[in-house]
């Protein structure tokens, strides 16, 4: 890519008009920066999978805990194991609804990056397609089933249904509690 930028350059340079350029000096620049954008929009597409990773082995421990405590625990429950499952759930909720807010964020700025490096990309390649030109073309070409399966969705959905069992897990505990205390 970076070969392939270099050529378009000289080319354009030859032509007296690098990229639409003033000076060649701008035209490095733009590159530099188109390399610069492509590159944290690489690195951010990998940390959000990796946040996902993290936030996954997070919320299974929450989910595997409660779970466990609830069932070695069934016919007496103390206040300390009703507080620990309660508390369990609650961490998982709240881990939940942290980890969305910052997916919708990390969502932001990887679009951010892509659409400055995607007009960048324009200027530079002179009409011609790049990359991310045929990303974007690729995008809004796909199926259903693959813009479904989008990772920005991906991302979001996946601690949103997380967030859902968490909050089902709270509402477990609190009618099994209240239905020790009414003696059923």
């Amino acid at each position: 890519l970076v070969r392939l930028l270099r050529i378009v350059l000289r080319t354009a340079r030859a032509t007296n008009t690098p990229s639409g350029s003033s000076s060649p000096q701008e035209a490095d620049l733009l590159l530099f920066t188109y390399q610069q954008l492509l590159t944290q929009w690489r690195q951010l597409e990998q940390n959000r999978w990796a946040q996902l990773y993290y936030y996954l082995v997070a919320a299974s421990i929450l989910i595997l805990s409660w779970s466990t405590l609830f069932s070695i625990s069934t016919t007496s429950r103390s206040i300390i194991i009703w507080s620990v499952l309660y508390v369990l759930a609650t961490a998982g909720v709240a881990v939940s609804v942290m980890w969305i807010l910052q997916m919708r964020r990390s969502n932001r700025y990887l679009e951010a990056f892509f659409d400055r490096a995607y007009a960048l990309e324009s200027e530079l390649f002179l009409r011609r397609e790049g990359p991310l030109t045929t990303i974007r073309h690729l995008r809004h070409n796909s199926s259903f089933l693959d813009r479904l399966g989008k990772s920005y969705r991906v991302v979001i959905a996946t601690p949103t249904i997380f967030l859902a069992v968490n909050l089902l897990l709270v509402g477990l505990t609190v009618i099994d509690e209240l239905f020790k205390l009414c003696g059923f």
